[in-house]
């Protein structure tokens, strides 16, 4: 930690002169920050009025991370790709060309029925029948590269659901409607950023 502080403080550059420990707000006058190293990690502090702020910042590796505002926080947030509506019938696979550059990314999806009935099947998978073992229903998804996702859907259905609220089958199971795919790019550990 020693060299690391002995790092940022040589950088005086981009720094006002960084000190080790803490600080309290008689430390400074009413608009003033100043740079503290501490637990191996640098915060800046800045007195408004009253109060002290404190900000955690981070090393920045361009080459790893995005802007901020590309990531987003994923709820509430603006999706990087939308597919809007496409139709799908079973046995065929579709690629999406979201060129976000990544294979990284968060997906919501949601399937459309001919009745206009929209579901959220962002966690569903395939599903095989048991018995013969090559009839399956559902969607399949595939980073193809970098910019293009393949979703596959399933050999005898693309979704099936319960349909207990109406009189009919406790079943449905569907061989075609529309899909709409939204994505998220992240960042995951710089670990795994190596594929």
């Amino acid at each position: 930690m020693k060299k690391l502080f002995r790092r940022v403080q040589n950088q005086k550059k981009n720094f006002d002169k960084v000190k080790e420990g803490s600080i309290s707000l008689s430390d400074l006058r009413d608009g003033e920050s100043q740079h503290i190293f501490r637990y191996g990690k640098l915060f800046k502090y800045t007195r408004v009025g009253k109060k002290l702020f404190k900000q955690h910042l981070e090393q920045e590796n361009r080459s790893k991370l995005a802007d901020r505002s590309e990531l987003g926080s994923y709820l509430g947030t603006r999706p990087n790709f939308d597919s809007g509506w496409r139709a799908v019938e079973d046995e065929t696979a579709y690629d999406f060309k979201h060129g976000l550059g990544t294979k990284f990314l968060k997906m919501e999806t949601f399937f459309k029925d001919s009745s206009g009935r929209i579901f959220n099947v962002t966690n569903s998978t395939m599903d095989l029948n048991e018995h013969d073992r090559t009839s399956d229903s559902g969607l399949s998804f595939y980073m193809k590269d970098n910019d293009t996702l393949t979703v596959g859907t399933g050999n005898e259905f693309v979704f099936i659901y319960d349909n207990a609220l109406s009189s009919a089958s406790s079943v449905a199971e569907l061989d075609a409607g529309y899909i709409r795919i939204f994505c998220w790019k992240f960042f995951p550990s710089h670990e795994v950023l190596a594929d």
